[in-house]
């Protein structure tokens, strides 16, 4: 009996208490701890029931700027009997998810961006700022037709400069001292300077406005290769020409139209100006230095043939010329002559000006 009743005892550890032992006392005060678990784990299921109950809170997890997680915090809540946990006709509470403070896991609103207002350049070339395009006036008719005259005005000034930069500024025989040979062999008689600078006109003309039509699709390494024949198919049809229709002339300037092909002024021209501007200017430019060529030629043929033959295009001026004006000295001596006077007049003017 004595050890049945020692039996009871045990079994029955809370009847000398009347009931009430620590593990009452524990569950009287309502705690709830939470173990460290991983981060954003699922919470537990809420038991509604009105007394003595233990409701697990979330399990959060502190994250860092950089992403890691940290060791959890444990967090204890106490439940209020009055709360609505405890009421079985109140909605149970939802579980809000772990915000993360990161700069990657929060997501920006993108903004409109406006369109940019149009920059009006000053002559400076700065921008002013805050220009509010709506309020500025509209462009009088007048100012755009004198913008549009005034471009126009630049253009022809621009084209008539280069017809007379080979006439005056840069005249081939004067000035650039260039095509020396034909100018010293063929102006015995004005016929035949007329006749050689006409005919080196012709091919600067049609060399320069081929070469100008054709400058951006040759290769730059095959250029003059490309200038030779172009300039020779030229001065071929203007030889033929001659032969046909003017023997006597192609007979008189011989060798010197086939070596129009090598003429220092062709490729200088070809070289230097066609193969670098438009078709209009290379034209122009053609044609001023074919002129400006011929009229050298004219000039000094003139002093050779009064000089050395007494007569000027055929027409008999007087009798017993100084026959050294129609050789080779007399060329080099009038061209000498002609160039000093012409530099004399350039100067003067120059000084003036």
């Amino acid at each position: 009996m004595s050890k049945s009743k020692k039996i009871k005892k045990i079994s029955n550890p809370g009847a000398s208490s009347g009931g009430k032992t620590s593990m009452g006392k524990i569950a009287s005060k309502k705690i709830m701890f939470t173990k460290p678990e991983a981060a954003q784990s699922t919470p537990e299921p809420h038991i509604a029931t009105p007394n003595n109950v233990v409701i697990p809170t979330i399990k959060t997890t502190e994250i860092t700027t950089d992403g890691a997680a940290t060791t959890p915090k444990i967090v204890a809540k106490s439940v209020d009997e009055n709360s609505s946990i405890l009421n079985p006709t109140t909605a149970m509470p939802t579980a809000e998810e772990p915000k993360a403070t990161t700069a990657s896991a929060t997501t920006q609103t993108p903004t409109q961006t406006t369109p940019a207002t149009p920059i009006i350049m000053s002559k400076t070339n700065t921008p002013p700022k805050n220009v509010d395009v709506s309020t500025l006036p509209e462009p009088d008719d007048a100012v755009v037709q004198s913008a549009v005259i005034t471009k126009a005005n630049r253009n022809s000034n621009g084209y008539i400069s280069t017809f007379l930069n080979g006439i005056i500024t840069e005249n081939p025989t004067f000035v650039l001292l260039l095509g020396m040979c034909p100018t010293l062999a063929t102006t015995t008689s004005v016929t035949n300077g007329i006749g050689m600078g006409l005919s080196a006109a012709v091919v600067l003309i049609m060399s320069n406005l081929l070469i100008s039509l054709v400058r951006k699709i040759v290769p730059d390494k095959i250029r003059i290769a490309a200038y030779i024949v172009i300039i020779a198919g030229c001065v071929s049809v203007i030889d033929m020409l001659l032969k046909a229709y003017l023997p006597e002339l192609s007979k008189s300037l011989g060798i010197f139209i086939p070596l129009i092909v090598v003429n220092c002024i062709i490729f200088a021209r070809a070289e230097s100006f066609a193969s670098k501007n438009s078709i209009t200017r290379s034209l122009l430019d053609g044609i001023g230095m074919g002129l400006g060529f011929t009229l050298a030629l004219v000039i000094v043929a003139s002093v050779r043939e009064i000089l050395g033959n007494g007569t000027w295009l055929g027409f008999h001026l007087f009798s017993n010329p100084a026959i050294m004006f129609i050789l080779p000295p007399g060329g080099f001596i009038v061209l000498g002559v002609v160039l000093a006077i012409i530099n004399y007049v350039k100067g003067r003017v120059t000084t003036h000006v």
